[in-house]
């Protein structure tokens, strides 16, 4: 059993297109994840997002093994389709296809590449071992010439090793029908002709394509290397110890190629310019060698048949430790760390029973979990070089899905992940951002639930103590009596920046909408949970991914010191609820904020899904609830209908008199109403053609209506307790009705909502009705306008080299309170960055944030401050 106290999490799940995950390869340098699938393709996928880069299309059977060769930038795969093919990892494109030197090898189950001998090994299912050295390879590769060598697809093997008819799990698993589609050769046009038994290219191929052809020599090749299919390879680096003429010691070192197969036996190689030696055979166990790992160049591990791990000493070619793994067969083994160094000395095992399974030098078991919920066929390791210490990992399975998990998630060990690093993570997995947004998103910070007040609180605390840990100097704001506080955060600019210095200020909420109880999530909304490269909790896209994208753009700037601006981050905790207090708040903190030169808000979304945008305009809104009451109690209508004048009469006649189709009838509403200028008809046309966008399909005036122009609308009218159990005979002594206008520039505040009121008074006393009118006012928050400056053009710049495409400019029909109390307050104009994608689901269940879109957001931001409009000293 493993040790108590560690659990791993789950950081992210990618779908894997319906097929099975065969093999996984992590290349440090592009920041990419290699799949190789069931179904013929190699998916390509950017580690630092989750999103799949693309598909390397040209074997036409499984992809059983990948091995990446890092001073060339090269990918080896090998398949089902007896090929092995190279690819180029920066440009993604296929350079080269080897064949073996028998044409009946079958399935290629391993490779190997040696970078000392600069040498590609590959274990195939005819029990032969082959090899190619680079020479050989780049010379394919440069050469204008292509030989067309035919591809004979043979029958698969009915056995393996010893037993007749006995079949592993391994190779019923991987010879089963590829359930993706079918793809010509890599670099052959499409359509080109192939048959049943084999395929060739086709006569017209061009050698433009740039794949080339090549085959191993008959002498590259060990015919019958064992008696069974080769299932694993693994690389030894040993000393020398022979001597030389002189009696002396030859130093340097020579390298071991280990095999393991099916036949149980496991043999060692001598590997040198001129082929291979066998040095040993290795055997103990009956059950067959289905995966190899080694520490150093002295112990080897052997996943076997049957669930059993075997731990090798190579210099006496002895069996010191077998552990009893799993249940089912170890199908995958990763090494992470030296054996020099036991605290970073790691193995992985995994296993058809889909559990992973992590030991240490000692070979205790430190933990133990059900990965997936299938054959665990493929592992790999985060490269150390990015501070991951093997303490991330890669597992892929039959169920058709890549998982990463983070063994270092554990109570007493998230602060190790909540320390801002000098520049952008260089893999998502690893970015202490997202391990933050994990705790932050935990709380349950619901600001409209008094039950969760508590949660709200410690929400506050932890941010910041967070931003604190960051770098700022922070402080909690008290709100409104029996509210959320406020959080109060300053990054001040380098001192070795000029001074004057602007200062920025970034406002952001830490509270959240409850998660209702009708909804249903896929996973608890109160954990980040990371499928498909987004990122899914209650908060994570509105507004806590957001504001945590801010404060570790500001935290990075400081550290790398080139912070040019000081950055204060105002945290609001009662957005949600109405933003009570947050105005007095703001107006009791202005001296400790002090002047400001600009405001920053990202608390919005784009219009569509792939471009990115700039909010520039708000609707403000008056919330009331405008309430008809009688003096008598409920009443039966067969009783008394008729003869009392009925609350909702007068009410349904009140609301008639509100509007007049789309048009609000309340005096002077659109006397302040600004005129709809040509450019704003001709920007409202632009973004209606907006493919896959909100406003897609959507008419000039339907867009104008929701952004640009004022409205009225009618929520909800309930009724007394005595009719709320749906009797139609009841007669309501009471009828109140939930109302919303939405105003736009420059409509006043004050001067509409007095106007609602008058209104509603005067055609109520119309009525001549004996009940009673009340109008309350709810909610109010004024429009906004954002302003062309220097600021905003900055922050456009910022998105366009970000996101490689200029932002549109959009407008909303929503409203947010703290704008425009913050550019009155502060008196500095304000500008809004959306982060989100219009598909986020604020508010509702599984609501999302793109990881791609977090990451860029807080470059964006980055870009922004570190811009001349903002890290140029001015005078105010």
């Amino acid at each position: 059993m493993a040790e108590s106290g560690l659990e791993p999490r789950l950081l992210h799940t990618i779908s894997h297109d319906s097929t099975s995950v065969l093999s996984l390869a992590v290349d440090e340098q592009s920041g990419l994840v290699f799949s190789g699938s069931q179904a013929e393709d190699i998916y390509v996928w950017d580690l630092s997002t989750f999103q799949e880069k693309t598909r390397l299309e040209g074997h036409t059977a499984s992809v059983l093994a990948l091995e990446l060769c890092p001073e060339k930038s090269w990918l080896f795969s090998a398949s089902g389709d007896s090929t092995v093919r190279i690819w180029d990892t920066k440009t993604l494109s296929p350079l080269c296809v080897i064949h073996p030197a028998d044409d009946r090898v079958g399935d290629i189950f391993a490779l190997k590449w040696c970078s000392e001998l600069q040498t590609l090994y590959f274990g195939c299912q005819n029990t032969s071992l082959q090899w190619i050295t680079l020479t050989s390879i780049t010379s394919a590769i440069s050469q204008d010439e292509v030989r067309a060598v035919p591809i004979v697809r043979p029958h698969k093997f009915f056995d393996s090793g010893p037993h007749a008819g006995s079949q592993t799990r391994l190779s019923t698993s991987l010879s089963r029908s590829a359930s993706g589609r079918s793809t010509p050769a890599a670099g052959w046009p499409r359509g080109s002709a192939r048959g049943a038994g084999f395929s060739t290219p086709p006569l017209d191929y061009s050698p433009s394509d740039r794949v080339r052809r090549l085959q191993v020599e008959q002498r590259h090749m060990v015919s019958s290397a064992h008696s069974g299919y080769i299932y694993a390879l693994d690389l030894l680096q040993k000393p020398d110890r022979h001597l030389d003429g002189g009696g002396q010691r030859r130093g340097g070192s020579k390298h071991m190629l280990v095999s393991g197969s099916g036949d149980e036996d496991i043999k060692l190689w001598s590997c040198t310019p001129d082929g291979l030696t066998q040095e040993a055979v290795l055997h103990h166990s009956d059950n067959g060698v289905l995966a190899l790992a080694s520490w150093g160049s002295c112990t080897l591990f052997a996943g076997l048949q049957g669930g059993d791990i075997e731990v090798w000493d190579v210099e006496t070619g002895r069996v010191v430790r077998t552990l009893h793994a799993h249940d089912d067969d170890v199908l995958a083994l990763v090494t992470v760390g030296s054996i020099a160094d036991e605290d970073t000395c790691i193995l992985y095992s995994a296993s058809a029973d889909g559990r992973i399974r992590r030991w240490d030098a000692s070979f205790k078991c430190t933990a133990d979990w059900v990965a997936h919920n299938g054959i665990v066929l493929s592992i790999a390791s985060l490269p150390q070089a990015v501070g991951n210490q093997g303490n991330i990992v890669l597992t892929g399975a039959s169920d058709d899905r890549i998982k990463v998990w983070d063994l270092l998630f554990s109570p007493g060990t998230l602060e190790k992940h909540s320390r801002p690093t000098a520049g952008p993570s260089s893999l998502g997995t690893a970015d202490p951002m997202i391990s933050a947004l994990a705790q932050f998103v935990a709380f349950k910070s619901v600001s409209a639930n008094e039950n969760l007040r508590e949660d709200c609180r410690q929400c506050a605390h932890w941010l910041k103590n967070h931003l604190t840990d960051l770098g700022a100097e922070t402080a909690l704001l008290p709100g409104a009596e029996g509210h959320n506080p406020l959080v109060l955060a300053t990054f001040r600019a380098n001192k070795s920046r000029l001074a004057p210095r602007k200062r920025v200020v970034a406002y952001a909420h830490y509270d959240v909408i409850t998660p209702g109880p009708c909804e249903s999530w896929s996973n608890s909304p109160w954990s980040l949970t990371g499928r498909d490269g987004y990122l899914h909790a209650r908060g994570v896209s509105d507004n806590k991914g957001p504001c945590l994208a801010i404060a570790y753009a500001a935290a990075e700037l400081a550290k790398e010191g080139t912070l040019g601006a000081d950055v204060t981050l105002v945290v609001e905790g009662e957005e949600e609820a109405g933003g009570c207090g947050f105005t007095e708040a703001i107006r009791a903190a202005k001296e400790q904020i002090g002047p400001v030169d600009v405001i920053l808000l990202s608390n919005s979304y784009w219009l569509g899904e792939d471009t990115p945008c700039l909010t520039v305009g708000l609707r403000g809104v008056v919330q009331a609830d405008l309430e008809v009451r009688s003096d008598f109690q409920d009443r039966h209508s067969g009783v008394d209908g008729g003869a009392v004048r009925e609350p909702m009469i007068d009410m349904i006649k009140l609301l008639a008199s509100l509007t007049e189709g789309e048009r609000v009838l309340l005096p002077t509403f659109y006397d302040s109403v600004r005129p709809i200028t040509p450019a704003e008809r001709a920007m409202y046309a632009q973004i209606a053609q907006m493919k896959h966008s909100r406003a897609s399909g959507q008419t000039v005036e339907a867009l104008m209506a929701r952004w640009r122009l004022p409205s009225l609308s009618v929520h909800r009218i309930s009724v007394s307790s005595g009719s709320g159990s749906g009797n139609a005979t009841v007669i309501p002594s009471t009828v109140t009705a939930a109302v919303s206008l939405r105003l736009v520039p420059d409509q006043d505040l004050d001067v509409i909502t007095d106007t609602l009121i008058a209104h509603v008074s005067a055609h109520f006393g119309k009525l001549a009705s004996p009940n009673r009118i009340g109008v309350y006012i709810k909610h109010r928050a004024d429009w906004w306008l954002g302003e062309d400056s220097a600021y905003s053009t900055a922050l456009a710049s910022a998105v366009q080299s970000e996101w490689g495409q200029a932002p549109v400019s959009i407008r909303e029909g929503g409203s947010i309170p703290s704008l425009a109390i913050l550019e009155k307050e502060l008196e500095a104009p304000a500008v809004h960055l959306p982060m989100g994608q219009a598909s986020d689901r604020a508010h509702l269940a599984d609501e999302r944030l793109r990881l791609v879109n977090l990451l860029k957001g807080k470059s964006v931001v980055k870009r922004w401050l570190a811009s001349s409009a903002i890290s140029n000293a001015s005078q105010r």
